[in-house]
């Protein structure tokens, strides 16, 4: 079934997967239809005896139906082990790909889930405990069209048409260490990115209570190539940072000037940016449009522990130094 659906049904799911995972990445405004104009929702329910056996739902990009997420894969304790996983998602997959889907991708640490999706077609993505299920040809081959468009993108301030486009672009490798510091995004060539699906609301979450607000650069194919955030401090300042894909350098500064507006618009303290000390490159680019170096802010460690699903090489241990960047 697809969102929206009745108030009474979202409130029996939000019950069966809290009792499950916990906290999970899907609300019930999502469920009730609050960004139906922008992304499709569609819902698998296995019952027995009128009670929620097993679950998952797919999200599609509307602006780019090729690229959807799987998440909210549940089968309920007294059901495990009998296959319903396996048919929700086979059943996914299927219809995903009738309406032109390409790449459906979804995130797991578990190493049991994660066998029972390699026999359904998903690939591991280097450097990620993220899996993406191709219609055609390899991931690679899909992140290198993904992001070859030569159309100067459009920046526009976030929103959920976002939601799935991030993920190719969080999760294509990128010679900067950290990506957002705002946000805690590093690249996957120096830390395991877990998240997939939980991507989005981490950048939503900034608009909470208007304590900062985020960008995207847009390609005319829906692709987004670069993001940006702006995060107000308790000091009547304000950060910024923000990344792009490496074949699209040349919109970083838009991105940020974006983020400085916003930060400017809502705070009169110091505007600054913390930058990793091995990214030379971005502390560059910082200074090309009038940032100066105050010294080391901070440090961050790298957990670069690999357990069986993790194919990234991560040096253990590393930490990550800080420079301060200001205007003056």
């Amino acid at each position: 079934m697809k969102v929206p659906i009745p108030e009474m049904l979202a409130d029996e799911l939000m019950v069966f997967w809290a009792d499950i995972f916990g906290d999970f990445d899907l609300s019930k405004e999502e469920l009730l239809g609050s960004e139906h104009e922008h992304n499709s929702i569609y819902i698998y329910i296995k019952r027995y005896y009128d009670n929620i056996a097993g679950t998952c739902t797919v999200t599609v990009s509307s602006n780019n139906p090729s690229i959807g997420g799987l998440g909210q894969v549940a089968t309920n304790s007294q059901f495990r082990r009998s296959g319903i996983a396996t048919q929700l998602c086979s059943e996914a997959i299927e219809e995903f790909r009738i309406h032109g889907g390409e790449a459906l991708f979804l995130g797991t640490g578990n190493p049991e889930a994660a066998r029972m999706y390699r026999r359904l077609g998903w690939m591991k993505l280097a450097g990620a405990n993220v899996m993406v299920n191709m219609t055609n040809g390899s991931p690679e081959e899909f992140l290198i069209n993904h992001f070859s468009s030569d159309i100067k993108p459009v920046v526009r301030v976030g929103n959920p048409d976002f939601h799935l486009q991030m993920i190719p672009l969080i999760l294509s490798p990128n010679n900067w260490q950290v990506l957002d510091a705002n946000l805690g995004i590093f690249s996957t060539r120096y830390k395991v990115q877990n998240s997939c699906m939980s991507l989005y609301p981490r950048y939503r979450s900034l608009s909470a209570g208007n304590r900062g607000a985020w960008f995207g650069a847009i390609a005319n194919s829906g692709c987004v190539v670069g993001l940006s955030s702006v995060c107000l401090d308790k000091e009547g300042g304000y950060s910024v940072d923000g990344f792009t894909h490496e074949s699209h350098r040349y919109v970083w500064s838009d991105l940020i000037q974006k983020a400085f507006d916003w930060g400017e618009s809502h705070r009169s303290g110091r505007c600054y940016a913390k930058v990793s000390i091995e990214d030379e490159e971005k502390m560059s680019l910082f200074e090309e449009i009038g940032y100066r170096k105050l010294g080391t802010f901070d440090t961050f460690e790298l957990d670069g522990h690999q357990g069986g699903q993790i194919g990234a090489t991560v040096q253990p241990n590393r930490r990550v130094n800080y420079i301060r960047m200001e205007l003056p």
